[in-house]
């Protein structure tokens, strides 16, 4: 019997980047009540809290979870996980995000713990197929072996999250910024610099380049866990060590902007596609924004760290998931449904499926309620009387350019149409 000429089945990485892309949307358009609430420091109202966990849990780890389980495989050579973890983590997944939202929302803090401990354990099981993967990979470069660094990360963010709402009396300042630092640098920051150091270069066909992802690891991981340290210091002592590790976080994120210049100096095609491009000027943001936020760090900027928050969280790492998963999603639905068909011939290239001038609009449309998020917080009412409508307009524009993009990448699961039945 002939083996069948392509996959049976569209890959699960596409369920959990469009299921997380609609909750993310969703959950993007009241952020504009929230900024001026930021801006004055208060971070842990309520609604606050569920508006952050939401954007994080729901979109970013919905599609951070969903680009392990296709990235892994490829990338490193290794086994396939299982498709039966799609049908029963990521319904579990949302399920504990909806629970932990909710609870936020009550100010219930049983809820949340209840949600995070759900979180926790389907979050394990998800991570014990991925490195179980992981584990038997074949091409194991220096991005591979650097991918447990965020890994680690996640377990230690969540297992902080779940002990502040297990037991709420115990969770002093300490405890909720060293949550705040191992989430935004131990995991999150430290898992956008390593895949960069892979897709950059995939995405832009570039060749023998020097860079050094250990370099910039080492850099930025002592500059965090210094950050970490100060946390639970005091006086002179602590301000010393955080100035110290905001100098480390800002050389690491100097570092991984010069390898970029590297690795995009070196690329074999001149003219980088429409995806590239935009991961380019989030890769900016992203970078810019951790300097910023280091800066505002040393100088005791209150202010000024909600905005380099706002920026480092919305213009740098939802901005990079919505430039990848344009070329991400493409991608999987050609190996789906094209690739070694006879049909292949007249498919549109991977770089054409994706509607241009939609996922354009889309990505632009949400920078610009990212840059009126960040601005305007900082315009007195006195003068600007309609600053506050300018903040509900920037929750709007983010979450509409997150739709369009949800319709444009659902438009490329329609190139072709239905997937002719295999021959044998």
């Amino acid at each position: 019997m002939q083996e069948p000429l392509t996959k049976k089945r569209l890959s699960a990485t596409v369920y959990y980047l469009l299921t997380g892309l609609a909750f993310g949307a969703l959950a993007m358009f009241p952020i504009g009540a929230m900024l001026g609430d930021w801006q004055r420091g208060g971070v842990f109202t309520p609604a606050s809290l569920a508006e952050i966990h939401a954007l994080i849990l729901g979109f970013m780890l919905t599609v951070a979870l969903g680009v392990m389980y296709q990235m892994i495989p490829i990338a490193f050579q290794a086994p396939a996980v299982p498709r039966h973890v799609l049908y029963w983590h990521l319904p579990w997944h949302m399920v504990s995000v909806l629970f932990i939202t909710w609870g936020f929302i009550l100010a219930s803090w049983p809820w949340v713990g209840v949600g995070g401990l759900s979180l926790i354990c389907a979050t394990g099981a998800f991570l014990g197929h991925i490195l179980r993967s992981f584990r038997q990979a074949k091409n194991r470069t220096i991005v591979h072996r650097h991918l447990l660094l965020p890994i680690v990360g996640l377990c230690l963010v969540l297992c902080i999250g779940v002990i502040q709402a297990l037991a709420p009396s115990a969770a002093g300042p300490s405890l909720v910024h060293s949550h705040v630092i191992v989430g935004g640098y131990a995991f999150w920051g430290s898992l956008v610099m390593v895949l960069s150091y892979k897709l950059i270069p995939m995405f832009s066909l570039s060749h023998e380049y020097t860079v050094s992802l250990r370099r910039t690891m080492v850099l930025y991981t002592c500059g965090y866990a210094c950050l970490l340290v100060s946390a639970w210091m005091a006086g002179l002592r602590a301000t010393l060590v955080r100035d110290l590790g905001a100098l480390g976080v800002s050389l690491g994120a100097a570092a991984f902007a010069w390898d970029l210049t590297q690795i995009l100096r070196a690329r074999k095609r001149r003219r980088l596609v429409r995806p590239v491009r935009h991961a380019l000027v989030a890769s900016f943001q992203f970078t810019a924004a951790q300097i910023l936020l280091s800066a505002a760090l040393a100088l005791h900027q209150d202010a000024l760290v909600s905005s380099a928050a706002v920026l480092y969280a919305l213009g740098g790492l939802v901005a990079l998931m919505l430039a990848y998963m344009q070329k991400i999603v493409p991608f999987l639905w050609f190996e789906y449904r094209f690739s070694r068909r006879p049909e292949r011939k007249s498919a549109p290239s991977i770089d054409d499926m994706v509607p241009h001038r939609l996922t354009e609009t889309s990505f632009w449309i949400y920078l610009a309620g990212v840059m009126i998020a960040v601005v305007a917080p900082w315009l007195d009412t006195t003068l600007v009387p309609w600053q506050p409508f300018l903040c509900w307009s920037a929750g709007v524009l983010m979450g509409a350019g997150m739709l369009l993009m949800a319709v444009a990448l659902r438009t490329v699961l329609t190139i072709g149409g239905p997937r002719p039945n295999d021959e044998f």
